[in-house]
C-alpha cells in the first residue's frame, strides 16, 4: 500500500483497520480500529519524496455502531412478533420498513409500500386528511395521530388507528419515525350503534313520553268517568224510585177510567213520559255500569243481520249502509237488547254527524288486543275479543272533542238536540260487559267508534221472541220489603189490583221478624238497597235459611255487587228493575211464583186515539185564535194542540222550523208557540224570521233548559219554563192577546 502511494502519488485511504495498540510499554497491546489516510509527500518538483501516516482511532465508533446494529435487529425481532402493524420511516416520512403483518393483511410484497406508496392501501375517502395529517407531523416533528381504513388483501376495508412518534439522534435532531397502525374495526362498528342509538334516543324518549301522556290521560279521563258514573248512578236510582211512583198511580188510575175518556189520553201520554224518563235513566246506569243486564252469549253476526232493517229505517234513504263481517266469527256473551240499543245509537250518531248524506260501514272482526295496546289503555285486559266498529264519512271531530264525547250530558249537537246520554250509554255497557271503546277521528274525514267485547268460548244461545205479556194476576202472600215510604204504597197497590195479599215491610230487619212470627209467605218482594245493617240480598239468605220453600224476587234502581257479577246476575237470582209497569210485574211475579195465574181485564197499552173534541176546557180560552204549535217532540206537541184546541182555538202543527215558515207564508196565523230548541234552528231564529213575515206577531217560547230571558229583547212575547200547565199556557195567551 506504501509502495502504491509512493509511486502512483494518490492518497488511500483506509477505514477500520484492526490494530494492537499499547498505551504504554508496560501494558500489553489491546486490539483496536483506526481509520488510517496515506498521504503522499513531494518536492517542488512534484516526485513523491514520503509519505505522510495519520491514524484515527474509531474503535468506540465501531462498538457503538454495533451496538446499533444489535438494538435494530432486537427491535425489527419484536416488531416482527406483535399482533399489531408496526412500520418505520425515514426523517422525511417515506416508509423503509414494514412488519410482516402489514404485508400479510394487505397482500403486498416487502418494498411495494415504501416511500409514498402506503396510500396505495389507505380507503380514498381517507386519503386526502390522512396525507395532510402526516405531513403536519413531519413538519412540526409532533407525534402523528389519525385514524383510516385499510384494505385488506380480500378488498374490503377495516379500520385503523395509526401513531407515529419522532426518532432523535443524541443531539436532537430528527432521525426518522417508528409507527403502529391498530385495528379499530369492532370499536368503530360499536360507536356507530351507540351514535345510531343516541341520535334515535331523543325521539325514543319522545315517544315513551307521547305514549305515557296518553296512557295518564286516559287513566285521568277513566277516573274522571268513573266518578262522573257514581254520582249518575245514584241520581237514577232515586230517579227511579220517583218514576216507580209515578208510573204505580198511573196505572192505577187507568184502570178506574174509561177507556175512552179524556182523562184515559192524558194519563196514557203521561205513562209515555215516565218511560221516556225510564229511558234516560236506564241510560245514565248504563254509562255508571249499574245497569241491570241479562247476558247471553251470540253471535254478533246473527244480531247485525237482524238488526239491519231497524238500523236502514233509522238513517235514512240518503245514508248507504254496508255490513262487513269475518268469517268464522267469534261469540261474545252481552245482553242482547243492550247491544241492539248500542248499535243503534252508534248508527243514529254517525248519521248526525253525515247530516243524513254518506257511508256507514259496520265492520266485525276477531281481533286479539296484546301488550302494546294494554300499554296505551291500562284499563284494558290482553286476550281474544270480538271488534265491533261503525265507520261514517262525516264531519269528523276535533281531538279535544273526541277526549269528551264519552261524557255523560256532552253533545255535539245543537241545543235541543239530544240528552248527551247515548255514547255514554254505549261507554258503560261496553265497559260493563267486560269490553272497551276507542275512537279514531280526524276532522273533515270521519269518524270509527269501536266496541271491543270479549271472546266466549261457549256456544252460542238462540233466543225464542218473547210473547205477549197480558195482566195475570195471583192469590198468594207476599211479603213486600221497601223502605221508600212512596214507593212502598205504590207497589202495595198494584199488587192489591192483581189479587196478592200483601204484607208489607219497611226495612229487612222487621221481614225478617214477620218471617219469623210464621206467616203464611209464598214470595218476598224486597228492594236491594235498604238502610241499615241488612239490606236485600242479606234478608234473602236469612230468608233461605229459616224458611227455604219462600221464593224471592229482587228490585232495585241500579246494579248492586251483592246481586250481581260482572254484569251478570248471580245463579237463582231473580231481579226486575224499576221502574216497571204493572203488566211487567205481574207477568214476572208469574214466572218467579211458576203457577198458572189469574187472568185480569186489561186495556190496551199505548192505545192511539183521536183527539176529543169534548175535552174539559181548564181555563177560559180566548176566542176564535189561529196558533202555530211548532215542537219537534211528538209527544209534547201532540199534548200542546189537544189543550188548544178543546179550548176553542185553531190549531196548526209543525215538527220543524222550515215547516212553520212555510205555514206562516200560507196561513193567517194570529200567535207563534215555539220550543227553542228545534232540529234545524234554534226558536229565536224561528221568531226573528216569522217577525220579517210579521212584525206584530207574538211568540210564546217554551223551553225546558235554562233560557229564562231568550227572546224577550224581542218585544210582544214570553217565555214558559217545561213543564208547563194547561193554565200557565192559555194564561200566556190570553195575555199576549190583551197586550196587543
Amino acid at each position: 500500500m506504501l509502495d502504491q502511494v509512493f509511486q502512483s502519488g494518490e492518497p488511500v485511504s483506509v477505514k477500520s483497520m484492526s490494530a494492537k495498540l499499547r498505551p504504554s510499554p508496560d501494558v500489553q497491546p489491546e486490539e483496536h480500529f483506526v481509520d488510517f489516510i496515506f498521504y503522499p509527500l513531494k518536492d517542488s518538483a512534484g516526485a513523491p519524496t514520503g509519505i505522510f501516516v495519520q491514524g484515527h482511532d474509531v474503535t468506540d465508533q465501531k462498538n457503538a455502531e454495533a451496538a446499533l446494529t444489535a438494538t435494530r435487529e432486537k427491535f425489527r425481532t419484536m416488531a416482527q412478533t406483535m399482533p399489531v402493524h408496526v412500520w418505520t420511516a425515514d426523517k422525511d416520512g417515506g416508509l423503509n420498513w414494514l412488519n410482516v403483518r402489514i404485508y400479510e393483511f394487505t397482500g403486498y410484497s416487502e418494498g411495494d409500500l415504501f416511500g409514498a406508496e402506503w396510500g396505495r392501501v389507505v380507503h380514498p375517502d381517507d386519503l386526502r386528511p390522512a396525507v395532510e395529517s402526516w405531513n403536519n407531523a413531519i413538519q412540526n416533528v409532533e407525534g402523528y395521530e389519525t385514524e383510516f381504513r385499510i384494505r385488506k388483501a380480500d378488498g374490503t376495508y377495516r379500520w385503523h388507528l395509526v401513531r407515529a412518534t419522532p426518532l432523535r439522534g443524541d443531539d436532537g435532531t430528527l432521525t426518522g419515525w417508528v409507527g403502529t397502525n391498530t385495528d379499530i374495526e369492532d370499536r368503530k362498528n360499536s360507536e356507530a350503534v351507540i351514535a345510531k342509538l343516541n341520535s334515535t334516543l331523543e325521539e325514543r324518549v319522545e315517544k315513551r313520553t307521547r305514549e305515557l301522556d296518553a296512557v295518564n290521560a286516559e287513566l285521568r279521563q277513566s277516573q274522571k268517568l268513573e266518578s262522573i258514573g257514581s254520582l249518575a248512578g245514584g241520581i237514577a236510582h232515586d230517579f227511579n224510585n220517583l218514576l216507580q211512583v209515578i208510573m204505580g198511580n198511573l196505572q192505577s188510575a187507568m184502570r178506574n177510567v174509561p177507556e175512552d175518556s179524556t182523562v184515559q189520553k192524558r194519563l196514557e201520554q203521561a205513562e209515555i213520559s215516565v218511560k221516556r224518563g225510564a229511558t234516560l235513566a236506564s241510560q245514565l246506569l248504563s254509562f255508571a255500569r249499574k245497569q241491570p243486564l241479562s247476558p247471553v252469549v251470540i253471535n254478533m253476526s246473527r244480531l247485525i243481520e237482524n238488526t239491519k232493517e231497524i238500523l236502514h229505517s233509522a238513517v235514512g234513504q240518503g245514508i248507504e249502509l254496508e255490513a262487513l263481517i269475518d268469517e268464522g266469527l267469534w261469540n261474545t256473551s252481552v245482553d242482547p237488547n243492550s247491544m241492539e240499543n248500542a248499535l243503534l245509537n252508534l248508527a243514529i250518531n254517525s248519521r248526525d254527524a253525515m247530516s243524513g248524506q254518506g257511508k256507514l260501514t259496520i265492520n266485525a272482526a276477531n281481533v286479539v288486543l296484546g301488550e302494546s295496546f294494554v300499554r296505551l289503555h291500562p284499563d284494558v285486559s290482553a286476550g281474544e275479543y270480538i271488534r265491533l266498529a261503525v265507520s261514517d264519512t262525516g264531519c269528523g271531530m276535533s281531538q279535544e272533542t273526541a277526549d269528551r264525547i264519552f261524557e255523560p250530558f256532552f253533545t255535539t249537537k245543537e241545543s235541543g238536540r239530544g240528552t248527551g246520554l247515548g255514547l255514554s250509554m254505549v261507554y258503560g255497557f261496553a265497559k260493563q260487559s267486560g269490553g272497551h271503546m276507542t275512537v279514531e277521528t280526524q276532522v273533515g274525514e270521519g269518524t270509527t267508534i269501536s266496541i271491543y267485547l270479549p271472546r266466549s268460548l261457549e256456544t252460542e244461545m238462540i233466543t225464542e221472541p218473547a210473547g205477549e205479556h197480558r195482566l195475570i194476576g195471583g192469590t198468594e202472600t207476599i211479603l213486600l220489603v221497601e223502605d221508600d215510604d212512596s214507593v212502598r204504597d205504590t207497589t202495595f197497590n198494584l199488587l192489591s189490583e192483581l189479587g196478592y195479599t200483601v204484607i208489607q215491610a219497611p226495612d229487612a230487619e222487621e221481614a225478617l221478624a214477620k218471617v219469623k212470627e210464621g206467616h203464611h209467605i209464598d214470595l218476598v218482594f224486597t228492594d236491594v238497597v235498604m238502610p241499615g245493617a241488612m239490606n236485600g240480598h242479606d234478608l234473602a239468605l236469612q230468608v233461605a235459611n229459616l224458611r227455604p220453600e219462600i221464593l224471592v224476587l229482587f228490585t232495585s234502581g241500579f246494579v248492586q255487587d251483592t246481586v250481581f257479577q260482572n254484569g251478570r246476575l248471580l245463579n237463582g237470582v231473580q231481579l226486575i228493575s224499576k221502574p216497571y209497569t204493572q203488566v211487567e210485574l205481574a207477568n214476572k211475579l208469574r214466572e218467579v211464583i211458576g203457577r198458572e195465574g189469574k187472568p185480569l181485564a186489561q186495556r190496551s197499552d199505548r192505545a192511539e186515539r183521536e183527539p176529543n173534541s169534548n175535552r174539559v176546557k181548564s181555563v177560559e180560552a180566548t176566542d176564535g185564535l189561529r196558533l202555530l204549535v211548532c215542537e219537534d217532540d211528538a209527544l209534547i206537541r201532540m199534548d200542546i194542540t189537544d189543550m188548544l184546541r178543546d179550548a176553542g182555538h185553531h190549531v196548526f202543527e209543525s215538527s220543524s222550523a222550515d215547516g212553520a215558515l212555510t205555514l206562516l207564508k200560507t196561513e193567517k196565523i194570529d200567535m207563534l208557540i215555539t220550543d227553542v230548541g228545534l232540529p234545524d234552528r234554534t226558536g229565536l231564529e224561528l221568531a226573528e224570521e216569522a217577525r220579517e213575515l210579521n212584525s206584530e206577531l207574538p211568540v210564546v217560547f217554551a223551553t225546558g233548559g235554562a233560557h229564562a230571558h231568550t227572546g224577550t229583547d224581542l218585544g210582544n212575547c214570553t217565555v214558559l219554563n217545561k213543564p208547563f200547565s194547561d193554565t200557565d199556557l192559555l194564561s200566556a195567551i190570553k195575555a199576549l192577546m190583551f197586550k196587543r
